[in-house]
């Protein structure tokens, strides 16, 4: 019977240690939001956003969802989820997944 409980304990153990699949937070539109945005105002130019109302400058992770609807120094409403930065590469720029924009 101890060796019973024994086993089992040990079994337990390797299945709660057992690695979780893991992903860095915001790569590739991943990982669990920061926050929403929801019609802020913001600047496309260069292929970046600047969020006016946020002072936020964030790398987008879906930029065809912009690309080739919106013209340079175009001011629009934009929505969307903010992510964390992915790795160092990044240098801990957050990200932006848009979901919806207008034009202003």
């Amino acid at each position: 019977m101890k060796s019973f409980f024994s086993t089992l304990l040990i079994l337990y153990i390797a299945v709660a240690c057992k690695k979780a699949e893991t992903f860095q937070t915001g790569c590739n539109c991943q990982g669990p939001s920061n926050f929403i945005l929801k019609d802020e105002l913001a600047v496309y130019g260069n292929e970046s956003l600047h969020i006016l109302s946020k002072q936020l400058d964030p790398t987008y992770c879906n930029p065809a969802f912009l690309q080739g609807k919106i013209a340079e120094n175009d001011t629009i409403y934009v929505s969307g989820i903010i992510r964390g930065s992915c790795g160092s590469s990044d240098i801990y720029l957050p990200r932006l997944e848009v979901t919806d924009f207008r034009k202003k």
